[in-house]
C-alpha cells in the first residue's frame, strides 16, 4: 500500500534518500507468499495501534527493492530515539573529558562544544534509521534503548575498524565499564545511576541482561586482530556474523519481540538465525562496499567485505561480485522461507520461537530497507529521496 506523507502520519520517518549500489544489474525477486505475514492492516484511517509496526511498502515509493520480502515495516517511535540518541552523545561528550577517552572526532560543533555537528547528527540519524527498520515491534522505551546500543556498536566501530588491536579507552569502554559486575550478578541492580546497564535490565531482568552481555562480549572480541586470510566463503561468513555482532543482534531480537527461549529451544533456532545472519551479512556488504573501499584506500587497515572476498577470490569485476552476493541473498530467503513454513507447520516450535523467527526476518527486511535508504552508505552517490 502507497505510504501517506508525514503531514497525515507523523509517525512515519521521512526519508531523505535512496541508494542504489548496483545501478546496472539488479537480480529479480522471487515471490514467497511465507513472507506475507510482514503485510499488515496496522494503518487505518489514520490510526496506528499502541507499539504496532507501520507498513512501508518500497516498490510502490520507487525505492529499488531487489529482495523476496514484500515490504519492510517501520516502529513508530521514532522521534523518541533521536532524542535517546542525541541524549547518549551528550552524556558521552561529558564522560570524555579526559585525555584517555576515545571518541570519533568531529560530533560537535567547535564553536559550541554541546552542539551536534552535522556528523553528530548524521550519526543519531543513521542509528535511529537502523533501529526502527531493524526492530519494528519495539515498543517507546525498548526502541529508546535499542538506538543508544546501536549508536554505541557505529561509535567503537569508527575508532577500532582499520586497526582493532591498537584502539584505545573507546565511547564504548566509558558506557560499559561497570557493566561485567553487573551481568555476573543476578540479583542486584545498580539504583544509583540511570545507565544504559540499570535500562535494560529494568526494562527486562532476564532478556535485557542477556542483550547486556552479547553487547560486552562483542566489545571485547573487536579487539582482536582480524584473520589475513579464509579457506572459503563460508569460514568468511562465519566471521563476518562475528564481527557484525551476530550475538547482540540475535539477543536484540528477543529483547524487542519478549521471545523467552530455553536452552534446548535456543539450539533448534540456530540454524534459522545463521541463515537470518548470512542475509544481514550479504545486504550490508553489497551497500556498504563502495563506502568501504574508500575508507580502505584512504586509510588502510583491514578490508573485511562479502563482496570484496568474492571480487579477490574469484577475480571478477566488483560489479560482478556484488550481483553474485545479490544472488547469493535470495537464495538464502528461499532457504529462509521454507524453514519458517516448517516452523509454522510443526508443533514441536513454541509460539516464542515462531515470534522470534518473525522478529528475525523483520530484522533482515528492515536491513534491506535501511540500506536502501541509507546516506551513510550512499554517500555521493545517494540521491535525495521524492515520493512517487
Amino acid at each position: 500500500m502507497p505510504v501517506p506523507d508525514e503531514s497525515e502520519m507523523p509517525w512515519l520517518k521521512p526519508i531523505a534518500c535512496t541508494y542504489n549500489p548496483s545501478p546496472d544489474s539488479l537480480p529479480v525477486r522471487h515471490e514467497l507468499p511465507g513472507f506475507s505475514f510482514l503485510k499488515s492492516d496496522s494503518y487505518k484511517e489514520g490510526f496506528v495501534r499502541a507499539n504496532a509496526s507501520i507498513e512501508i511498502n518500497p516498490a510502490s515509493l520507487g525505492i529499488p527493492w531487489p529482495t523476496s520480502f514484500p515490504v519492510a515495516r517501520q516502529c513508530p517511535h521514532w522521534t523518541t530515539g533521536i532524542q535517546s540518541g542525541q541524549d547518549l552523545l551528550w552524556e558521552l561528550y561529558y564522560l570524555s573529558s579526559g585525555d584517555e577517552k576515545k571518541l570519533p572526532q568531529g560530533l560537535f560543533t567547535s564553536s559550541d562544544p554541546i552542539r551536534l555537528s552535522k556528523r553528530g547528527n548524521a550519526a543519531v540519524e543513521n542509528a535511529v534509521n537502523a533501529s526502527i527498520y531493524m526492530n519494528p515491534g519495539a515498543s517507546r522505551t525498548k526502541l529508546a534503548l535499542i538506538v543508544r546500543i546501536y549508536l554505541l556498536l557505529w561509535l567503537l566501530g569508527d575508532v577500532v575498524e582499520v586497526f582493532p588491536e591498537r584502539a584505545g579507552f573507546t565511547a564504548m569502554d566509558m558506557v560499559l565499564a561497570e557493566y561485567p559486575e553487573v551481568t555476573q550478578n543476578r540479583t542486584t541492580l545498580p539504583t544509583n545511576s540511570p545507565s544504559l546497564a540499570a535500562e535494560l535490565i529494568n526494562e527486562d531482568p532476564v532478556l535485557g541482561r542477556q542483550f547486556l552481555k552479547s553487547i560486552i562480549d562483542w566489545s571485547y572480541e573487536m579487539r582482536n586482530k582480524r584473520p589475513e586470510t579464509f579457506s572459503g566463503l563460508r569460514e568468511f561468513l562465519d566471521y563476518r556474523s562475528i564481527d557484525v555482532a551476530d550475538d547482540m543482534l540475535w539477543r536484540c531480537a528477543r529483547f524487542t519481540s519478549d521471545a523467552r527461549l530455553s536452552l534446548a529451544e535456543e539450539d533448534t533456532m540456530r540454524p534459522f538465525e545463521r541463515l537470518a545472519m548470512d542475509h544481514i551479512i550479504l545486504i550490508n556488504d553489497i551497500y556498504s562496499f563502495d563506502k568501504e573501499k574508500a575508507d580502505f584506500e584512504s586509510k588502510g587497515g583491514k578490508f573485511l567485505n562479502t563482496v570484496h572476498f568474492l571480487e579477490q577470490t574469484l577475480s571478477v569485476r566488483s560489479e560482478t561480485a556484488k550481483s553474485i552476493a545479490f544472488h547469493l541473498a535470495l537464495e538464502v530467503e528461499i532457504t529462509l522461507e521454507q524453514e519458517l513454513i516448517r516452523l509454522n507447520e510443526s508443533a514441536q516450535f513454541s509460539e516464542d520461537q515462531l515470534g522470534y523467527a518473525h522478529a528475525l526476518l523483520e530484522m533482515a527486511a528492515g536491513n534491506v530497507f535501511y540500506s536502501a535508504t541509507s546516506a551513510r552508505y550512499g554517500r555521493k552517490a545517494a540521491v535525495p529521496f521524492k515520493q512517487h
